[in-house]
């Protein structure tokens, strides 16, 4: 499935954009969702829950407290162990930076989640463009799941890591592409990691409904100086259903 344009939804902070045409590829450790990158156990295949949970429990058992004390014990060790496994999975894969984008432009929610409650904007992008071409780790849309990947080696085991998200998160319509981080074009504070996107890959521009006039002009001053102005929208609320309706703005 090929969609030639899809959107990427900000925050009003990130106003710069319209000056730099910086954006950000996160590290999976840095996702808002805590369970991005991270398998379900198959980490040891050829030892059994009862085997690791006999062995836990003789470190664990001591004979001069209750076992329902002993028990509580061997649950704390468990978690422990399981949170530690699962920091190390996820930071493992902090050199892969990954750019989210959504298939639609007007979702209310991601407005309200990725936008600051509409004050930010949104910007189309060309994906047929050179700079969404040629990785190891395509431009895919998401499979959203309720089953999380297996940690056992696998060909597509980290493609499986990268394009499965849980169900809950299905209202996205979410696509991604990866890129190593030793590429970024700026790094903030040796964790934010920013690449530039040209001018040519950027189709078009929506200004939040609740945008400040400051924000627009800003975006109006920093826009009509590029080589290729995009379309523009103010967008509104409809004034008799859940819908948000665009508006042409003169760049």
């Amino acid at each position: 499935m090929s969609i030639p344009i899809l959107y990427k939804y900000f925050p009003p902070e990130r106003i710069s954009f319209f000056e730099n045409r910086l954006v950000r590829f996160t590290q999976p450790s840095r996702f808002n969702d805590p369970f991005e990158f991270l398998p379900y156990e198959e980490f040891v295949p050829d030892v059994t829950v009862d085997d690791f949970d006999n062995f836990i429990y003789q470190k664990a058992t001591d004979c001069t407290i209750s076992e329902e004390i002993q028990r509580e014990r061997l649950r704390n060790i468990k978690m422990e162990f399981a949170a530690e496994l699962q920091e190390f999975m996820v930071g493992t894969y902090d050199n892969l930076g990954v750019f989210c984008l959504s298939e639609e432009w007007d979702n209310i929610l991601m407005w309200s989640h990725y936008a600051s409650n509409h004050k930010g904007f949104v910007i189309g992008f060309n994906t047929e463009h050179p700079f969404f071409k040629n990785y190891e780790f395509e431009l895919k849309s998401i499979d959203y799941s309720n089953k999380r990947p297996s940690s056992s080696v696998k060909d597509d085991y980290i493609k499986n890591l990268i394009y499965t998200k849980a169900d809950v998160w299905r209202y996205e319509k979410e696509w991604r592409i990866c890129r190593d981080l030793l590429q970024a074009d700026k790094v903030i504070d040796q964790d934010v990691y920013l690449f530039e996107i040209p001018i040519d890959a950027i189709v078009c521009v929506y200004l939040g409904a609740k945008m400040s006039e400051e924000d627009k002009r800003n975006v109006t001053s920093e826009t009509i100086s590029w080589q290729s102005i995009p379309s523009a929208y103010q967008v509104h609320m409809h004034s008799r259903s859940y819908q948000l309706t665009p508006t042409p703005l003169d760049m």
